[in-house]
């Protein structure tokens, strides 16, 4: 639609249907550059009306909004379901640019639902943040307060969240920024037995026993987080290409390199991955494969003159291992 039709749509529509949330939103977006503060009312009246228009309306508008004044104007006035949500997000979105607005937001969040995930995690990583950057007060004999703390908020979120690993992660990770390793990855396996999200919860796993220096415990986690990355089939490339990364980061370029076949497997079309199998197949002197490999990248993007130097290099190798004489055979 051009500018002026879209603005008699949603006249006529809201003439009818006064409470179209959708209309709303296309006059807010319309009046961005003309008239910001009406921009606003229309964005709030858009969240107002239709509960999946709140995210995008609070943070459209919070675009336009230059002070905690202008960021009120966005709020809804009914107070369930949409003023909550939108609270949620604005608080979000403002911790880090607008921190005292979004506080007063987070105490109005906080009286009308006490229980939302979006705050019971701010408060948790907040927390934390405070370990992990050695704030004053946490020093000396305030490390136990701060740890206490942040153990408190970070059961909160399990408590209202038991099955997500978020809340265990973040009490985990309080206890490897108090320097209590061994507990932290001690508490989070043992979440591993109530989460519904146990791929999520195996990386950070995996993540927290590397950072701590528990080779064994990371490598049977990364063993066990292999071998079901796929049995749900949704986020399986994913999960596939986070391990790669983990076993490279942890110095296994073989086991990266068997995680990226499966990838491969599962989604032959990508060619990210297969490039990334290439790679590794080339830095692990496997020529048969690499170049197999390079000459699929190759037959799909005929003008990288990068893949052909590749491929007759990986060629040419092979063709060397092969002319090679194996040796006399000797007894074990």
């Amino acid at each position: 639609l051009r500018l002026p039709d879209l603005v008699s749509w949603a006249s006529r529509t809201l003439e009818r249907q006064p409470h179209h949330g959708a209309a709303k939103l296309a006059l807010a977006r319309f009046l961005v550059d003309k008239n910001p503060s009406q921009a606003r009312d229309y964005y709030r009246r858009a969240a107002t009306d239709d509960a999946a228009l709140i995210e995008s309306s609070m943070r459209e508008g919070l675009r336009i909004a230059r002070t905690g004044a202008e960021a009120q104007e966005l709020l809804p006035h009914a107070p369930e379901p949409a003023r909550p949500a939108a609270l949620a997000v604005l608080v979000s979105v403002l911790s880090t640019r607008m921190p005292a607005t979004s506080l007063g937001f987070e105490n109005a969040l906080a009286e009308l639902a006490p229980g939302n995930e979006s705050l019971l995690e701010l408060r948790a990583a907040r927390s934390l943040a405070a370990l992990r950057f050695h704030m004053p007060w946490c020093a000396g004999e305030g490390l136990e307060n701060c740890l206490r703390t942040a153990r408190i908020s970070a059961r909160d979120l399990q408590m209202r969240f038991p099955a997500r690993c978020r809340g265990h992660a973040l009490e985990a990770e309080a206890l490897l920024a108090a320097g209590f390793p061994e507990e932290g990855v001690a508490l989070l396996k043992r979440a591993l037995d109530v989460v519904a999200e146990r791929s999520d919860c195996h990386l950070k796993l995996v993540e927290f026993a590397g950072k701590s220096g528990l080779r064994e415990v990371m490598t049977q986690a990364l063993d066990e987080l292999t071998a079901g990355a796929c049995f749900d089939p949704n986020g399986c490339v994913g999960r596939l290409m986070a391990i790669a990364h983990l076993e490279l980061v942890h110095g296994n370029p073989a086991r990266a390199l068997s995680a990226y076949e499966r990838a491969h497997e599962a989604e032959p079309e990508n060619l990210g991955i297969l490039e990334g199998l290439a790679n590794l197949a080339v830095r692990l002197g496997r020529h048969r494969q690499a170049a197999e490999s390079l000459a699929k990248l190759l037959d799909a993007k005929p003008d990288r003159a990068d893949f052909r130097r590749s491929l007759r290099e990986e060629e040419r190798r092979l063709a060397e291992a092969l002319a090679r004489p194996s040796g006399p055979l000797v007894d074990p």
